[in-house]
């Protein structure tokens, strides 16, 4: 099993920005760093999550 996910910092915050890590909350290159990180593990599954609210939750979307 792999993870990615950026991190915040604080990471409590209201406007946390795009984060830092190997993805990152910014749209316009979010499909080219999965693919980079698709090409290298080749996954057989993949599951999202999203972050929830402030209590740093991470959830499934609601719509599917």
């Amino acid at each position: 099993m792999v993870s990615y996910f950026p991190t915040f910092s604080p990471a409590d915050c209201n406007n946390c920005g795009q984060g830092n890590g190997d993805l990152q909350v910014d749209y316009q290159l979010t499909y080219e760093d999965w693919l980079n990180i698709v090409d290298s593990i080749q996954p057989i599954a993949i599951i999202t999550f999203s972050r929830g609210s402030i209590d740093n939750t991470w959830e499934f979307k609601w719509n599917y």
